[in-house]
């Protein structure tokens, strides 16, 4: 099967699946699945056409997720945080699919990994800062603990997803966002002062 980039579409019918689906095991699973299809996008483009099919192919060197994944960062697609997360997106995937009696996102070791995810954290600690409630810092800096594991993954690889499509659709350049936040990538750039 040739690799074709997903479509919009594609999109909304993968978080339609993702949202309506009450086994676990799906959701980790087709979850990485688009994610690492985004991620091989967002690498092709960075990369000449005549070696696409080397490098990501059978027995290519970009054939596994964690190589996409170390590429990705060692070109400055993603921080080191969101590369870590992703590592544990693949784990949790790959725990789900490989254990059979991993079949809940509350089975302790899907459990542990969740909760070892940092883009909520990272999120919650920036809305965090700007609040000046005492009561409501505190919550903010604990949800991430009180969140049940499936909503940390599925935050973190929608969270992840939607930066990756971003960079995709955007091309090669680097990302150009005030709302950006340090845990995605160490190419960003604030935008020229006007």
């Amino acid at each position: 099967m040739n690799w074709a980039p997903p479509t919009p579409e594609d999109s909304t019918t993968m978080w339609k699946e993702i949202n309506n689906n009450k086994h676990d095991r799906v959701v980790a699973i087709v979850c990485n699945s688009y994610i690492d299809t985004l991620l091989e996008g967002c690498l092709r483009q960075r990369l000449s056409d005549s070696v696409h099919s080397k490098m990501f192919g059978h027995r290519g060197i970009l054939q596994s997720q964690a190589a996409k994944i170390d590429l990705a960062q060692g070109i400055g697609l993603l921080s080191s945080d969101a590369a870590e997360d992703l590592i544990y997106l693949n784990r949790i995937r790959n725990r789900f699919a490989h254990y059979i009696k991993v079949d809940t996102f509350e089975h302790p070791d899907i459990k542990k990994l969740c909760a070892s995810l940092k883009l909520m954290p990272a999120l919650f600690e920036q809305v965090a800062r700007i609040n000046t409630d005492p009561v409501e810092i505190k919550n903010l800096r604990s949800m991430h603990a009180r969140t049940p594991p499936r909503i940390q993954f599925t935050n973190t690889a929608g969270s992840i997803a939607n930066y990756l499509a971003q960079v995709w659709r955007r091309g090669p350049m680097p990302i150009q966002d005030p709302s950006h936040i340090k845990y995605w990538s160490d190419t960003w750039q604030p935008p020229p002062a006007a």
